[in-house]
C-alpha cells in the first residue's frame, strides 16, 4: 500500500535550540499527538500557517548574542542575514543570525513595518541577579575550613582532609562548568544527581560559586532545594562524627 495524507497537526513553536550541528524546533506537541515518522514510511512536512508576499526590506536588527552564529562578536553597523519567528505573541525574533556576505543590508521577511536603516543593534547580555546566599555560604565555608583544620591538627581527622576538601571544591566547580558547556552545545549532560553527590561529599561551596559565576542551576527551585539538603547533610554528618569522637562514642 502507498502512504497518503492522514491529516494535519496545528501547533506552535515554543523556542528554538541551536547546536553546532543541528537546529531543533521545540513545539507544543508530543508523539501522542503526532505519529512517529519512521512508521509506515510516513513523513511530516513542516508548513508555516501564515505566508508573507511582501518584498524583503532594509531595517534595523535587534537580536540576542546567543542567536549569532558568525565568526567573532557582532558590532553595531554589521550587516546580517537572519530568519525571524514569532514566539508567545511577543513579536518577531531574529534567529540563525549570520554576517551578510555582501554589502547588502539586512533583510527581514516579515509583514511588520520597520525603519529603513541598515545598522544592527546588539542586545547586551542581561546581568545575573545577585545571589543573596553567596556571601554567607563563603563565610560558612571559611569557618568550616577552620573546623576541618582544627580536627586535622588534633588528629580527629586525617591530615589529608583539608587539602582533599579544597581539591573537591575545585573539582565540583569544574563539573558544573562542564555541564554548562555541554548544555550550550547540546551534548551529553551531567546528571543532576551527580552534581548533588559532589555537594554532599563536601563540594557545596564550589557548587554555589559555580551556580552564580556560570549562571547554572541557580533558578531551578527543585535543584536548589536538593542542594540545601546536601549542604545540611554534609555539615551535620561531619559534625556528628566529630561530636561522637569528642564524647568517646566513636573511635
Amino acid at each position: 500500500s502507498s502512504p497518503s495524507a492522514a491529516g494535519a497537526l496545528l501547533t506552535s513553536v515554543e523556542y528554538l535550540k541551536q547546536t553546532p550541528k543541528r537546529h531543533f524546533a521545540i513545539v507544543d506537541a508530543a508523539m501522542n499527538d503526532l505519529i512517529r515518522p519512521t512508521l509506515y514510511e510516513a513523513h511530516h512536512d513542516l508548513q508555516p500557517v501564515v505566508h508573507s508576499n511582501l518584498p524583503q526590506i532594509t531595517a534595523d536588527v535587534f537580536f540576542h548574542l546567543r542567536d549569532f552564529s558568525g565568526p567573532g562578536k557582532p558590532a553595531e553597523g554589521l550587516q546580517v542575514m537572519f530568519e525571524d519567528i514569532h514566539v508567545g505573541g511577543k513579536g518577531p525574533r531574529a534567529v540563525a543570525v549570520q554576517g551578510a556576505a555582501s554589502r547588502s543590508a539586512a533583510r527581514i521577511p516579515t509583514s511588520h513595518p520597520a525603519p529603513t536603516r541598515s545598522r544592527a543593534r546588539v542586545e547586551p547580555r542581561a546581568s545575573a541577579p545577585r545571589d543573596p546566599w553567596l556571601r554567607p555560604i563563603l563565610l560558612v565555608a571559611l569557618l568550616w575550613a577552620a573546623v576541618l583544620g582544627w580536627a586535622s591538627a588534633t588528629h580527629r581527622l586525617p591530615a589529608w582532609v583539608v587539602p582533599a576538601w579544597l581539591g573537591l571544591n575545585v573539582w565540583t566547580f569544574v563539573v558544573y562548568w562542564r555541564d554548562k558547556w555541554a548544555a550550550q552545545r547540546g551534548q551529553w549532560r551531567t546528571p543532576e544527581s551527580s552534581l548533588h553527590v559532589w555537594s554532599l561529599l563536601g563540594g557545596w561551596p564550589g557548587a554555589r560559586v559555580a551556580q552564580q559565576v556560570l549562571r547554572h542551576k541557580s533558578r531551578k527551585e527543585a535543584f536548589q532545594s536538593t542542594y540545601w539538603v546536601t549542604v545540611l547533610a554534609h555539615v551535620l554528618g561531619v559534625s556528628g562524627l566529630l561530636f561522637g569522637q569528642a564524647r568517646g562514642l566513636l573511635p
